[in-house]
């Protein structure tokens, strides 16, 4: 991220934690807005789904979860094509980014919360805790009491400045270019 901050009006001023994912099933939004649900009383926070234009169907099944557990007023599904500074503003603004997903490719949003000092939550998968080197808090994503239960402690307690300051140096240095450069040179035998 190499541009300032562009505030984004739908939060301004609002506490939310964050999921940036495709609307598609695996992605499990469904397990997060269900635990949201459990702290709907306990938390002051929104939750802030963005997803893209496609995967409609999908994001109708979550719409109408959304609509049963009477939410409305609580989620938002943002399907705007974001710049990369309202991009920037979600992760700084959101008070905890959460990854539900029950199966990845990378991962790299998890990675970029934590880059830019956001607390971060992944599901208990085997490409989450490679890709986050096992160093960010994670959950059964099949679990919705157990998100709910990992998301109130972090809310409660979150990690400090200078825990994230430490972690965000660790995925600079972790994915840098140079660093990554040199992975694929030694997996070419160069």
């Amino acid at each position: 991220f190499s541009v300032a901050e562009q505030s984004i009006q739908e939060v301004v001023g609002r506490k939310f934690i964050l999921d940036i994912n495709r609307y598609e099933l695996y992605k499990n939004a469904e397990t997060l807005i269900r635990a949201f649900n459990l702290l709907r009383d306990t938390i002051p926070h929104i939750l802030y789904l963005k997803g893209g234009k496609d995967n409609n169907e999908e994001k109708k099944v979550l719409q109408n979860l959304v609509k049963e557990l009477n939410l409305e007023d609580r989620v938002i599904f943002d399907i705007e094509v974001r710049s990369e500074g309202e991009m920037r503003y979600m992760y700084t603004h959101a008070d905890l980014f959460v990854s539900p997903s029950l199966k990845e490719g990378f991962g790299w949003t998890p990675i970029e919360a934590a880059v830019l000092k956001t607390p971060v939550l992944v599901s208990n998968i085997e490409t989450l805790n490679e890709v986050t080197c096992n160093k960010i808090p994670y959950f059964n994503p099949y679990s919705p009491e157990d998100l709910a239960k990992k998301i109130l402690a972090i809310l409660q307690n979150p990690p400090s400045e200078q825990d994230r300051i430490k972690l965000s140096e660790f995925y600079l240095e972790q994915y840098s270019l140079s660093k990554q450069i040199k992975r694929l040179e030694e997996i070419m035998g160069l």
